[in-house]
């Protein structure tokens, strides 16, 4: 839509509505989110677009009976427990620290919930996933946008990732499938993405 410049908006009517009841304002963004972003974005969507209240998860039960319960720990026993980009582990006793199942093709699109859309990702580079600083080329590789940029561990924990082989899962059957890298590079990632790296 940005690069076709497509503007969007609410009648009138229904942005005064909104202008004046908070609450109704507030279920609105957050059922928006809830259907098309996946949480770790959410606050970031609401801090763009001027919105002051917290995205606090508020997934209705029939959104939480959708996702498969099993889908985090199968994914993170696929990577062994560490993080496909950076190699990261840290556990306090048995339970992981940091460490998420990320979707590739966010569940709020319509995704399955099987290994071979998942990665596991510390938070870090499940956030630059979500937010189209990364992606994974169909060559298992990790591309960064040119649009990221930073300072302080950067180099270290962004840059230097570029190019560089995804760590593979336990089971070849688990590597991320072309259909759902092509949806991401397509629908999420912020960057030029062309000859792989």
């Amino acid at each position: 839509m940005r690069d076709k410049h497509i503007e969007v908006g609410f009648t009138q009517e229904v942005y005064d509505l909104l202008k004046t009841n908070p609450v109704l304002l507030q279920e609105v963004a957050m059922q928006l989110l809830e259907d098309n972003f996946p949480l770790s974005v959410h606050q970031d969507i609401l801090d763009e677009v001027g919105l002051d209240f917290e995205a606090i998860p508020q997934l209705s039960p029939q959104k939480r009976t959708k996702r498969d319960p099993s889908f985090r720990r199968l994914i993170l026993e696929a990577y062994d427990y560490r993080c496909a980009i950076c190699n990261f582990s840290v556990r306090m006793e048995n339970t992981p620290i940091a460490l998420e199942a990320a979707h590739i093709k966010w569940f709020q699109a319509g995704s399955p919930d099987i290994e071979s859309n998942g990665l596991a990702l510390c938070s870090l580079h499940h956030k630059l996933l979500d937010r189209g600083a990364l992606a994974i080329s169909n060559e298992q590789k990790i591309v960064i946008s040119e649009k990221v940029n930073g300072h302080g561990g950067f180099q270290n924990w962004v840059l230097n990732f570029d190019g560089k082989p995804l760590l593979k899962p336990r089971n070849t059957l688990y590597s991320p499938k072309t259909e759902f890298t092509n949806w991401h590079i397509r629908e999420v990632f912020q960057g030029r993405y062309g000859v792989s790296k």
